[in-house]
C-alpha cells in the first residue's frame, strides 16, 4: 500500500482571477500517539513500552531545551532539528533587534536514510477527506 493522496482545486491567492488548478494533496491515515509508538518499539525487546515511553519523553524535553539554547540537534539517521526565525525588515543593521522578530519555526531536515524519494514510493489516489467523511455519515444514517 502506498502513500494516500487526493486531488484538490486551488486558486493562486496572488491571482484570484485565474482558473482553479488541481493539485495532489497527501492524506494521512491517522495520527500515531507517542504511547503507541513506544508499544511498537518495545515489541519483542527487553525494554517495556513504559520504559521506552519515558526515554522518548526525556528525549523530547532534552531536544526542546537544547533548541531553546540555540543548538542544532543531529538525530543521525532521522535528521536534524533547529529553530529558524522570520523578521521584518529594518532600515539599518543597528536598528534591527529582537523586536523585529515575528516568528520562530522548527526546521527539520531529514537524513538521506529517511528522506523520501518519489521514485521509490507508491501512491494510492483516494477521495478527499471531506467526501470520505460525508460518505461515512450517509452510510451510518442508513
Amino acid at each position: 500500500m502506498g502513500l494516500a493522496y487526493s486531488v484538490v482545486a486551488k486558486r493562486n491567492p496572488q491571482k484570484p482571477d485565474e482558473e482553479y488548478k488541481y493539485y495532489a494533496c497527501s492524506q494521512t491515515k491517522a495520527t500515531i500517539k507517542l504511547n503507541k509508538l513506544a508499544d511498537e518499539i518495545s515489541d519483542g525487546r527487553t525494554l517495556t513500552s513504559v520504559e521506552i515511553y519515558g526515554v522518548i519523553r526525556a528525549l523530547i524535553r532534552a531536544i526542546k531545551g537544547k533548541l531553546a539554547e540555540g543548538y542544532c540537534i543531529d538525530l543521525e539517521d532521522l535528521g536534524k532539528l533547529r529553530y529558524i526565525i522570520s523578521s521584518e525588515a529594518a532600515i539599518s543593521k543597528e536598528a534591527c533587534n529582537a523586536h523585529y522578530i515575528k516568528d520562530v519555526r522548527l526546521k527539520f531536515t531529514p537524513a538521506r536514510y529517511i528522506k523520501p524519494n518519489v521514485a521509490d514510493m507508491e501512491f494510492d489516489r483516494v477521495l478527499p477527506r471531506q467526501v470520505q467523511e460525508e460518505a461515512a455519515r450517509n452510510y451510518n444514517e442508513n
